[in-house]
C-alpha cells in the first residue's frame, strides 16, 4: 500500500513541478521587403528543455483578394514542388461572418477580464521593434514617421499597462525620404508559470461553456466560409 502513496506523492510533486515551471518565450518577426520570417523559441529550466519553429508565411494575392499559406518545408526551395492552399472569401461569408461577429461582440467583455488576469503574470523581459520605411515623397514619410512613433508608443504603454514590463523597450525609426520601403523587424521575450496559463486555460473553457455563443458549434468552415484550391 506504500507505494500507491508514493506514486500519488510523486504525482503531486510533479504536477507542483510542472505548475511553478516558468516558460520563457521568445518571438522574433522580420518583415524585408516582401519576405515575412516569423520565429518561436520556447524554453524552461534554464534551457535544459527547448523547442522552436517557424510559423508558415502568410500572403495575400492582390488579385482575387485570396491568402496564400506557404508551408515551412517549402521555404527557400525553388525546385520544390509543394502545394499552396487558397481560401477565397465571398460576399455571402462576409455577412455570415458579421452576423456572427455581432453575437461574438457581446462575449468580449467577459473574455477581456479572463485575459487581463492572465496577462498580469506575463512579464516582457525584452522587447525591440525597429522599423525603416519610405512613402516616395520626403514630406508624406516625415508626418508618417511621427505617427508610427506615437503608434509604438501607445502600443508599448498598452503592453505596460496589461503586463508586467521589466525592461525599457528599445524602439528605432529609419525614414527613407527618397523611394519605397516597409522593413520591420521585432523580437520580444516574454516569461510565465506553466499554472497561470493552466487557470487561465480553465477561466476560459468555464466561461465559454457557461455562456458561449451559438456559433461556438459550428465548424469553421461555417463561420468564415471555406474554399480551398490546390495548385
Amino acid at each position: 500500500m506504500l507505494w500507491v502513496y508514493g506514486i500519488l506523492i510523486f504525482i503531486f510533486l510533479f504536477m507542483l513541478l510542472i505548475a511553478f515551471t516558468k516558460l520563457t518565450i521568445t518571438v522574433e518577426y522580420r518583415r524585408i521587403g516582401k519576405n515575412d520570417d516569423l520565429k518561436v523559441k520556447v524554453r524552461a529550466w534554464g534551457g535544459l528543455l527547448r523547442y522552436s519553429f517557424k510559423v508558415p508565411v502568410i500572403k495575400a494575392s492582390e488579385k482575387d483578394m485570396s491568402v496564400s499559406v506557404v508551408e515551412e518545408s517549402n521555404m527557400g526551395n525553388e525546385e520544390s514542388s509543394g502545394k499552396t492552399k487558397e481560401d477565397h472569401i465571398t460576399e455571402s461569408d462576409v455577412k455570415t461572418g458579421l452576423g456572427d461577429f455581432k453575437e461574438l461582440a457581446a462575449h468580449i467583455t467577459g473574455l477581456h477580464t479572463i485575459a487581463k488576469k492572465f496577462l498580469k503574470h506575463i512579464e516582457i523581459t525584452s522587447f525591440e521593434w525597429h522599423s525603416r520605411f519610405g512613402l516616395g515623397d520626403a514630406a508624406s514619410t516625415g508626418g508618417a514617421a511621427g505617427m508610427l512613433w506615437t503608434i509604438k508608443g501607445l502600443i508599448c504603454g498598452a503592453a505596460g499597462n496589461y503586463m508586467q514590463l521589466k525592461t525599457q523597450p528599445i524602439l528605432s525609426i529609419v525614414p527613407i525620404f527618397q523611394g519605397l520601403c516597409m522593413d520591420t523587424m521585432i523580437i520580444g521575450i516574454v516569461r510565465f508559470r506553466i499554472g497561470h496559463a493552466i487557470i487561465g486555460g480553465l477561466r476560459f473553457v468555464k466561461y465559454w461553456k457557461g455562456g458561449k455563443p451559438s456559433f461556438a458549434n459550428k465548424p469553421l468552415s461555417k463561420i468564415f466560409g471555406e474554399h480551398n484550391n490546390t495548385a
